[in-house]
């Protein structure tokens, strides 16, 4: 099956791109990680597997979040937003380092680890959004989504050359950029 979208943009000023803009912005989680690595991109990738349960979506609590984290956009509170899907939260935390090739800035993260490090990186639990803002605008943004009771969990800081995770992960911009953007290109060479 196929399925197709369209967005109506109200006002041009409201896109939010997932990359991180600037050193110093505060990165945020919005929702909760949990131990869910059934059907992931990881368990597929890593040990060539394609099983477990699929992550649960509450599609009230997406709807809910979703419609705040929009009114914290349209209030300009929000430099970037990264939905953490496919590849889970070190992913997103990844893609917005490097995802903007005339940009790319590091990042250092530090996450409550109180589930498997796994699970904690590539796990795919849904209704997760990884944001930042600027520096002077972290209680306002904490307490707009406090009032709405959106999860919203400070985890670390924008800069430097490479994304740091708790212990776990220290890989340098130019690594992570090479593994990303030459990935398919690799892949066609070594099956070609």
């Amino acid at each position: 099956p196929v399925i197709g979208m369209l967005g109506l943009i109200e006002d041009i000023e409201h896109i939010t791109t997932q990359w991180f803009k600037d050193e110093g912005e505060v990165i945020f989680l919005l929702g909760e990680n949990d131990e869910q690595i059934g059907a992931s991109e990881y368990l597929h990738t890593i040990y060539k597997q394609t099983r477990g349960e699929v992550p649960e979506l509450d599609l009230e609590l997406e709807h809910g979040l979703q419609k705040v984290l929009l009114a914290a956009i349209t209030k300009g509170l929000v430099k970037s937003a990264h939905d953490c899907s496919e590849g889970g939260l070190a992913i997103a935390l990844a893609e917005g380092c490097i995802s903007n090739m005339d940009n790319q800035v590091g990042a250092s993260v530090d996450v409550a680890d109180d589930i498997r490090a796994d699970c904690l990186l590539f796990g795919e639990t849904q209704s997760r959004v990884v944001i930042s803002c600027k520096i002077e605008d972290v209680r306002a943004v904490k307490e707009h989504f406090d009032n709405e009771g959106v999860p919203c969990t400070q985890i670390g800081v924008v800069g430097g050359q490479s994304l740091k995770i708790n212990n776990l992960v220290d890989a340098g911009l130019d690594q992570l950029s090479d593994a990303y953007f030459n990935a398919m290109t690799r892949f066609m060479e070594k099956v070609g």
